[in-house]
């Protein structure tokens, strides 16, 4: 495999995973608010 490739993909999966977990946050945020 393309090193460079695996790299980019290494790198989009990182920025996935910290969207999710920042959506996530505002989530929690947005039920501890509402209650």
């Amino acid at each position: 495999m393309n090193v460079s490739l695996l790299q980019n993909c290494i790198k989009n999966n990182d920025i996935a995973s910290q969207q999710t977990a920042q959506t996530h946050h505002q989530v929690v945020i947005s039920i501890k608010v509402s209650t």
